[in-house]
């Protein structure tokens, strides 16, 4: 068991360091990247409150987002996907934390209690308030941003790879809901924050829920 853990430590330390020393000599290009995954991150978070809005007022799911699974390649698709969403959420949490002259401490997966990826730093509050936004942001930005490259391709030249583009989305949905743990919820709360009304954060998050629960009640009144 240490051994692993020892092994997971260092392949975590590698990409880290390799990592950080990437953004210290491209500085202007992660700059970029962190401006264009924090507009799309935000935007993730409308567009999944947008996209189970409409699922619960019309219980419809686009056929991009429920392909049909028939093959074990379409299956190692579905993996690859999933892979890559998680793989690229995290190491983008890092690039910014790199951003700010941040070095992460670990990333990894856990497997106690709520299973999921994590990335850790040591910030003081004042710093943590300052990259709280862009570090939740970024994650739930580079989902949206390959879900985008992943979906335009499956609709046009390589139709094949349409099971990555719906798990890509499915894992941007998970993380962008407004909840509580979920990167979506920090930056709800971020954007509450910044509007300094964040002492309605409860009354929101009940509306967004009653709207929801009217979804559903007015989808089964018409049926």
């Amino acid at each position: 068991m240490n051994k692993k853990g020892g092994k997971h430590r260092g392949l975590s330390d590698s990409l880290i360091n390799v990592i950080f020393n990437s953004v210290a000599v491209n500085h202007r290009f992660f700059r970029g990247y962190e401006s264009v995954v924090n507009i799309l991150g935000s935007l993730s978070v409308v567009f999944t409150l947008s996209f189970l809005t409409f699922f619960f007022a019309s219980g419809y799911i686009p056929p991009t987002l429920a392909p049909n699974i028939s093959s074990p390649f379409e299956f190692a698709l579905l993996i690859v996907g999933a892979c890559v969403s998680l793989i690229l959420h995290e190491v983008s949490h890092v690039i910014i934390l790199a951003n700010h002259g941040i070095r992460a401490k670990s990333m990894g997966i856990s497997v106690t209690g709520i299973f999921g990826a994590y990335v850790q730093a040591d910030m003081d509050l004042e710093t943590y308030r300052k990259v709280k936004l862009p570090f939740y942001s970024c994650g739930v930005g580079s989902n949206l941003l390959i879900f985008l490259i992943l979906f335009v391709l499956s609709d046009t030249i390589m139709p094949a790879i349409t099971p990555a583009a719906a798990v890509s989305c499915w894992f941007l949905i998970l993380n962008s809901i407004p909840a509580p743990l979920m990167d979506g919820g920090k930056i709800f709360e971020s954007q509450l924050e910044s509007m300094r009304i964040e002492r309605y954060t409860t009354l929101i998050s009940v509306s967004i829920l009653m709207v929801w629960l009217l979804a559903v009640v007015y989808r089964f009144a018409i049926l």
